[in-house]
């Protein structure tokens, strides 16, 4: 008991602070760490409305407006293994139009720490967020009595949902003068110990989230055109049908999903088309029975994903990997052949589970994608397979973090048997974990191309298990360079007559 005492303590002094402030120059944005503030990014966004997000603590018996200098929890909370804090939110209209919206809390920053085991963590795994059901203002009172003036197992409760889940309004608008409220609860399990207690010298852990409200004006609303006139309006920044997000992705722009989407056909982001799909913690799914290539989602243009779930399953993978053949179309959740970047609270997945050339995002020639901390690309087969082919097109990836798990998390392949051509490929790892359920982490293979214009740099990350460079043709070799990572397998490159080079591993 008294170790474990002292474990908690510890683990007070050295591993938490949290701070939560909003600022409404930007949105309003939550941030906690261990000894320093960053402001956010998140934001209100209201159109021509006007929306007000206001909070009370347990201690106020008044509303009050969020701010640029608002601290919502204490810089003095002392976070432990158990601590929990709650504050009411309110969102009003301000304004003269009935008003729809989204509320949700989203992570869009993560920096890992090293704790006293010397074994890299984060914060988001020991860290929970959640609200209550939202209700009609009138009912706050429960709320308090229930849950803010409750006991710390009862506001607990609340906190046990993942970053990023929203939560649904009681109606489907906001009137004039009318507002929604609901509790929203952090809460450090009792659970935790020294694992999140992070290693002096080290760079303290730390982890930013935000709470967004999308406003838009509600599609029927009362004034003095009567209460249907504008009924067809259409709001971009809210996408509920397949057909709407087939849209949004093809025409461009900043969207946001308010339900789960489930999808019959590709969805496609052309050239020269910009878009940032915020998935507001809801999922797009598909599954496709045709025999052929497949893919979800196929960019070729600038695709940012975050805050959700795409993913899916092909009915009929071209299974033909043996001796007699290779597959001749790959069914992907996301084939890339533009600029992807997966964002913090991400998941990408590809379930298909009978063998074939199935990946979670296939990245081609002239194509550039990013994985940031806190996402999530995970396959039954591989879940970035980087198909390389041309020598004047890059074929790059860069995983920043997050967790990559697959028969093998990065395949590079050059497909071609033309020695003298040599794609141009960039591969940079500086953090995450890279799994395997294999075992090759990553593995790099040729089929005739060279490996000249083939660059590997890895800075960072975890490897579950080996890492090979240089299979099937022996001619020019990649260009790799290994400054840090933790590599929990065999380290190297192949060589002719079947031989194998150790690369040195960090220390």
């Amino acid at each position: 008991m008294t170790t474990q005492k002292s474990t908690k303590r510890a683990l007070l002094l050295s591993a938490l602070s949290l701070l939560m402030c909003v600022s409404m120059l930007i949105g309003s944005t939550f941030a906690w760490f261990t000894d320093s503030v960053t402001s956010g990014r998140n934001k209100i966004v209201a159109g021509n409305l006007d929306v007000v997000l206001e909070y009370k603590t347990p201690d106020s018996t008044d509303w009050t407006e969020v701010t640029s200098d608002t601290v919502l929890f204490g810089e003095d909370s002392l976070w432990e293994p158990g601590h929990t804090e709650v504050v009411a939110l309110r969102i009003r209209n301000a304004g003269t139009l009935a008003l729809k919206y989204d509320l949700a809390t989203t992570v869009y920053e993560e920096v890992a720490g090293t704790n006293v085991a010397g074994k890299s963590f984060k914060l988001s795994d020991y860290l929970e967020v959640g609200y209550s059901a939202v209700q009609a203002d009138g009912q706050v009172g429960d709320i308090f009595m229930g849950i803010l003036l409750g006991s710390r197992d009862q506001a607990a409760k609340l906190a046990n949902s993942e970053f990023g889940e929203s939560v649904e309004a009681p109606t489907p608008y906001i009137f004039p003068g009318e507002a929604h409220v609901c509790a929203l609860a952090i809460t450090m399990p009792e659970t935790v110990g020294n694992e999140a207690n992070y290693k002096h010298g080290t760079t303290p852990p730390s982890i930013s989230f935000g709470v967004t409200v999308l406003a838009t004006q509600a599609v029927s609303e009362q004034d003095s055109f009567g209460s249907d006139y504008d009924k067809d309006a259409t709001y971009p920044e809210l996408v509920y049908t397949a057909d709407d997000i087939a849209n949004a992705l093809a025409e461009g722009g900043t969207f946001k999903l308010a339900s789960d989407v489930v999808v019959s056909k590709q969805l496609s982001v052309a050239k020269n088309k910009e878009v940032i799909l915020d998935l507001g913690g809801n999922t797009i799914s598909g599954a496709f029975d045709n025999q052929g290539g497949s893919a979800l989602i196929n960019n070729q243009g600038t695709l940012t994903i975050k805050n959700g779930t795409v993913v899916s399953l092909a009915e009929y993978p071209d299974v033909d990997w043996g001796t007699e053949g290779f597959p001749t179309y790959a069914t992907n959740t996301i084939s890339n052949k533009g600029t992807l970047v997966i964002e913090n609270g991400t998941v990408i997945e590809n379930q298909t589970n009978v063998g074939g050339a199935s990946y979670a995002i296939d990245n081609y020639a002239g194509a550039t994608l990013t994985v940031e901390p806190g996402a999530v690309v995970k396959a039954q087969d591989v879940a970035i397979r980087m198909f390389s082919g041309s020598a004047t097109a890059e074929n790059k990836v860069v995983i920043n973090g997050g967790t990559i798990t697959g028969k093998r998390a990065v395949w590079v392949q050059l497909p071609s048997n033309n020695s003298a051509v040599a794609p141009l490929t960039t591969l940079e790892i500086n953090g995450g974990e890279l799994k395997s359920t294999s075992e090759w982490t990553i593995y790099s293979y040729s089929y005739g191309n060279s490996f000249a214009n083939t660059n590997i740099t890895i800075t960072g990350g975890t490897f579950e298990k080996h890492v090979a460079f240089g299979g099937g043709y022996k001619g020019d070799k990649e260009k790799v360079t290994v400054t840090g990572g933790v590599f929990n397998g065999d380290l190297g490159r192949y060589l002719e007559n079947d031989g194998w080079e150790d690369i040195t591993k960090p220390q």
